[in-house]
């Protein structure tokens, strides 16, 4: 910590700058932002990497409890999901779930057994979906950049 005091602190053209206590707890501040953000960035890496492989990446607060594996519940209970055709899901088109990768099974199993549960489903491919329980059915909405994009 004092190499990183004198480096950002210290100045050439004042040689007897006197740096006082304020100023290295400012810089232990800056320091510790920079490293949270630097730990945020590698997680999310770290995170980014599991998703690499097929299966779900499952996290909590604590952290990823595990990867590319499948979120499987009572196998026969779920065979469609509704893709909502509009942002309320007011309108949707029913969809057997055997036409889906493993990454999007699991969040459909996962919501179904557990109805508080939102999951985002990140294809291969690059599409994003959103998924949870809605009106007695597992419900998916597809997340588009247009989605987010005002009309004002």
């Amino acid at each position: 910590m004092i190499r990183l005091t004198a480096t950002a602190l210290g100045d050439i053209k004042e040689p007897d700058r006197i740096i006082t206590w304020k100023h290295y707890v400012e810089l232990r501040h800056v320091s510790a932002s920079y490293n949270l953000v630097e730990a945020f960035y590698e997680h999310a890496q770290f995170v980014a990497r599991l998703a690499s492989v097929d299966g779900a990446v499952v996290t909590c607060s604590r952290g990823v409890i595990g990867f590319g594996g499948m979120v499987v519940g009572s196998l026969d209970a779920l065979t469609e999901v509704a893709i909502a055709n509009d942002a309320e899901g007011k309108t949707v088109t029913l969809e057997k779930i055997e036409s889906y990768g493993s990454r999007h099974r699991s969040a459909y199993h996962l919501c179904n057994n557990h109805h508080q549960v939102m999951a985002i489903v990140v294809s291969q491919d690059g599409n994003v979906r959103l998924v949870k329980w809605r009106n007695g059915i597992v419900t998916c909405w597809p997340l588009t950049s247009e989605m987010f994009i005002s009309d004002n």
